[in-house]
């Protein structure tokens, strides 16, 4: 057995990686590790580009680089941009405008093939984490895997041109070590920072590069493989097979993937693909060689490509949650359109005579991705005018000074009640385009360009998980330290006005999805607030917080409305005892607390979205009060607290009157997704929040 025959396992480990992938995003439930599916292709992909690569070498003493990235080229850019323009295609014709921009920045950048750094920086903001899932997001594998193409022959040809003048065992023994440090040095980092930031490190390339490396390692190593005999390798290939499918199993969306534990779905692909084919009738031959499993191998490249498109957008279509025959239908779309694909567009192209010249190759790449690139601009200069718009609007009608209300505009429209009749009404000039993307951030950041005041400063405190953030005057009057999750974060942007205009700093010491409570005092239903990390946390900040001076005052909040929204909700009375423990904590080291409540949350559309198929800018999306909102164990725990240094504050009331809430309140959208306020809206909570504040200044 050569490297250069056909090798059917590789078909089949191809099949179990896409179809763990595809039931994965249809069924997560059933399959909740199947990501790793991804992985085992990262090492395939290593084992047989670096196995073509040394055969150039060995043939040659070289590699030719044009030649091999237009190779590149035919093979996996035609079908990719074709699913990348017909998804454009379906998101004008039926995706909200509120989504647009953010589905064209990640078409866009797919097309570029570093959607995955989008993704990574993305992960680690509070409120583009909340993003919705792009029609595209699972591109970020063939952005990393592009990046490997891109990287990996010149690291193996700068190897053979500093060995040119040594012998081909010298040479090759160069190359194993360099892709040994390759190995090692990706593997140190993927574990480090997959425990650092593990939504960043999934998404980062050098977390996965020792996973090509580990398949470009057995491709230099197979000889050896080979020689042994068939009774073991059969069971090595079973073995492996285990490996990869237990790993979908073992493994879920609370896993420090991909880290350490992402040796056991690679060790499997290896020995799948090290072991080879054998002829012992108990082998896993014969279920490898069965034609669907080849079959499905064969056109798994455009099955991956076309599966995930249909799960996210056909839910905007036929407005509702995809149901079992829907599911089942996109599977057997996704595989007929697979072999369309395949049969039609990758294997013309690769084998075209007149598109085998390089020139033509980079030629048609070039023009096929700047057309994909327009279409995408198209929907996003018409999103970004609305912004622009906006901003502008705001500049001239938004609050003018923080600690007083704006008259019927945002949150004082609900204070003054009757006197602002047309609350309710949607001004036309802050539509769901502008409010979909009015983070806490995202005015922060404009501000920073032109006010230093607004600078972040932020830095991990030695020895803990606790992040801090500095924002404001640098000899300050006041300290105010925000304490949360990303709800405690809605704070930010309305803290920040006022300490602009009383000489305030702000430190923002906020871990997403991780309330500031403590946990021994009821069982969470929350997934990411049961992590080490979390916990770790929650035991940092304490410490840390009591470490501050007891001058600073505590602004905290954290999104408890979430616990209704799982199965098995804790008793409110229970969560509200782990914020009082906390919050007596602070009190006890001198400090003065404003706690603050959740806001309501809706299930289903982000709240922009829902107001955009409602079709009236007459109080859309309204709900009654009594199913929007749930006893707030912030609000409970405020109760039980007799302190002069405590204060609590409902942020329900600004939202809801006696029996409705509503989705636009003082004209404007008071959601940018389905649970964190628009900036803008929170920013109109300053003279409230001050009104709390001044009497423990």
């Amino acid at each position: 057995m050569t490297i250069a025959n056909f090798r059917p396992e590789i078909q089949a480990l191809r099949a179990v990686s896409v179809l763990l992938v595809v039931v994965f995003h249809l069924w997560p439930e059933r399959i909740p590790g199947g990501y790793v599916g991804v992985d085992v292709f990262f090492v395939i992909s290593g084992y047989l580009i670096t196995s073509h690569l040394l055969r150039e070498v060995d043939r040659t003493g070289t590699i030719k680089l044009s030649q091999f990235y237009a190779r590149r080229i035919r093979r996996l850019l035609p079908a990719a941009l074709l699913v990348l323009a017909v998804t454009v295609i379906t998101v004008l014709a039926f995706v909200p405008r509120s989504s647009w921009q953010l589905f064209a920045q990640e078409i866009g950048a797919s097309a570029l093939y570093f959607v995955n750094w989008v993704l990574a920086f993305n992960s680690v903001d509070y409120f583009a984490a909340d993003n919705a899932a792009s029609p595209v997001q699972h591109y970020w594998s063939l952005s990393v895997e592009e990046q490997f193409y891109l990287v990996w022959p010149l690291i193996i040809l700068v190897t053979v041109l500093l060995t040119r003048a040594t012998s081909a065992i010298v040479r090759r023994r160069a190359i194993i070590a360099a892709l040994t440090v390759v190995f090692i040095g990706c593997f140190i980092y993927s574990v480090i920072a997959t425990n650092a930031s593990q939504e960043f490190a999934y998404f980062a390339t050098p977390a996965h590069g020792w996973e090509f490396a580990a398949g470009g390692l057995l491709s230099m190593f197979l000889p050896r493989f080979g020689t042994r005999a068939e009774p073991a390798r059969a069971v090595v290939s079973w073995v492996g097979f285990a490996a990869v499918i237990a790993s979908a199993f073992v493994f879920d969306a609370d896993s420090l993937f991909p880290g350490y534990i992402a040796l056991l779905p690679v060790i499997g692909a290896i020995f799948v693909m090290g072991a080879g084919t054998q002829n012992q009738i108990w082998s896993p031959t014969a279920l490898i060689s069965w034609r669907p499993v080849q079959f499905i191998g064969d056109v798994s490249y455009s099955l991956y490509l076309w599966h995930w498109m249909p799960i996210v957008i056909l839910p905007y279509v036929i407005g509702r949650d995809l149901g079992f025959p829907a599911k089942l239908g996109i599977l057997a779309a996704s595989i007929l359109l697979a072999w369309l694909t395949k049969r039609f567009v990758e294997d013309p192209v690769r084998s075209a005579p007149r598109l085998r010249r390089r020139r033509v190759t980079y030629a048609l790449a070039a023009v096929a991705s700047l057309l994909l690139l327009v279409g995408t601009a198209v929907p996003y200069s018409i999103v970004e005018a609305k912004k622009v718009a906006a901003a502008e609007y705001l500049q001239t009608h938004g609050p003018t000074v923080p600690d007083e209300p704006a008259e019927c505009f945002g949150a004082a429209a609900m204070v003054d009640g009757d006197m602002c009749p047309e609350s309710h009404i949607l001004n036309p000039e802050l539509g769901p385009e502008f409010a979909t993307d009015d983070s806490q951030t995202s005015a922060l950041r404009l501000k920073s360009e032109d006010d230093p005041f607004f600078a972040y400063d932020c830095k991990q405190i030695e020895g803990t998980e606790v992040n801090r953030c500095d924002i404001g005057s640098d000899d300050p009057d006041e300290t105010i330290i925000v304490v949360g999750d990303s709800h405690a974060n809605h704070l930010i942007r309305p803290t920040l006005a006022l300490a602009k205009e009383h000489n305030w700093r702000v430190v923002r010491l906020t871990h997403t999805s991780c309330r500031p409570t403590v946990q021994s005092f009821y069982e969470t239903n929350i997934p990411k607030e049961t992590t080490g990390r979390c916990q770790q946390w929650k035991s940092d900040m304490l410490d840390y917080v009591a470490s501050l001076p007891a001058t600073d005052i505590i602004v905290t909040s954290g999104a408890t409305q979430g616990y209704y929204l799982q199965d098995n909700p804790p008793k409110a009375e229970d969560v509200a005892s782990g914020f009082a423990a906390v919050w007596n904590e602070w009190l006890a080291s001198g400090h003065s607390v404003l706690a603050v409540s959740d806001v309501p949350t809706v299930i289903g559309d982000t709240i922009p979205e829902c107001v955009e198929k409602a079709h009236t800018t007459i109080d859309p999306c309204a709900r009654p009060r009594a199913t929007a909102i749930a006893p707030d164990p912030i609000l409970i725990a405020a109760d039980r607290i007799d302190s002069a240094n405590f204060r609590s504050m409902s942020l329900y009331d600004f939202f809801c009157d006696e029996t409705t809430c509503h989705s636009v309140v003082g004209g404007l959208i008071t959601n940018k997704d389905t649970n964190h306020m628009t900036g803008t809206f929170s920013e109109t909570l300053a003279p409230y929040i001050f009104a709390n504040l001044e009497p423990l200044l």
